[in-house]
């Protein structure tokens, strides 16, 4: 009986349990996967990028409104922050008790050592920043040249295009650098992939493994978007990281595990093998 063909589209479902695909992926098809592996990461950022983009503009339409409308009018210019409000001015989150901004140009205040209710201070030269109960970061307005003025109408304004750049601007950066970390944790697990195999006594290329890894990493990306859908992300924490290498290693293992004793190459002239991204460039001409 003619063995199984399997197509890319298989992967985020047979990657869970079939050992004939993972064979087929290693056996018969070409490449390393790497048009799929763009593919799948893409389409696994494609919801919480939106989610973030809504949560943001809830925000921005609620809490982040009201914020917006206590924000006096400042101006820039040659590094100094001009401000005609009663100061220290202080900016509170809704429903807060505690203010987390002061504006203050008079020198009243000058840093947040011992104001551990406030998160950022304006002073006449510079943004003081806390990042954490141990870091405080500090931006120099010096070279702020040009006249620069802030108030709650230009807020509002930015407030209303900002939210339409997260999903283009975020969704293209977080799949870039989610696939360069993934592409180099492919090329890990391939050469894992090869010991296995080497133990095994199996016959594998390191196309092949790679490859293998790059299915093998599936169920680990389909399960991190599950999570994250049903919010039990933050339950699962960091711990979340380690434990998708170990489940991908473990499919791996799995796949490597299972391979046919069919060499590699044996299909090597079988083009109907190859999917449509995997097929060779031509030679170049002259």
């Amino acid at each position: 009986m003619a063995a199984t063909h399997f197509h890319f589209w298989h992967g985020p479902i047979l990657s869970f349990f079939s050992a004939p695909f993972y064979d087929d992926v290693a056996r018969r098809w070409r490449g390393i996967g790497f048009w799929y592996l763009t593919l799948l990461v893409g389409l696994a950022w494609l919801e919480p990028t939106l989610a973030g983009r809504r949560a943001l503009r809830e925000f921005l339409d609620g809490p982040g409104r009201q914020v917006i409308d206590q924000v006096p009018t400042m101006t820039i210019t040659n590094g100094a922050v001009h401000c005609d409000a009663p100061q220290p001015y202080y900016i509170t989150m809704p429903k807060e008790e505690q203010p987390f901004l002061a504006i203050d140009t008079t020198g009243e205040i000058t840093s947040l050592d011992g104001r551990d209710d406030l998160k950022i201070l304006v002073t006449k030269s510079a943004v003081i920043v806390r990042q954490s109960p141990r870091e405080i970061r500090t931006y120099d307005l010096q070279q702020v040249k040009e006249p620069f003025t802030i108030d709650p109408v230009k807020l509002r304004s930015w407030s209303t295009w900002i939210p339409s750049l997260i999903f283009p601007i975020g969704f293209m950066l977080l799949w870039t650098f989610t696939l360069i970390y993934r592409l180099l944790l492919a090329l890990l697990l391939g050469a894992l992939g090869l010991f296995m195999a080497s133990s095994m006594s199996k016959a594998l290329t390191y196309a092949a493994s790679i490859r293998l890894a790059v299915y093998a990493m599936t169920p680990a990306i389909v399960l991190g978007v599950l999570i994250d859908a049903l919010g039990i992300g933050r339950m699962i924490g960091c711990m979340w990281w380690p434990l998708s290498l170990v489940i991908s290693a473990g499919y791996l293992y799995f796949a490597v595990k299972h391979l046919s004793d069919v060499a590699p190459d044996a299909l090597a002239d079988d083009t109907m093998a190859r999917e449509p991204w995997d097929m060779p460039l031509p030679p170049p001409q002259g």
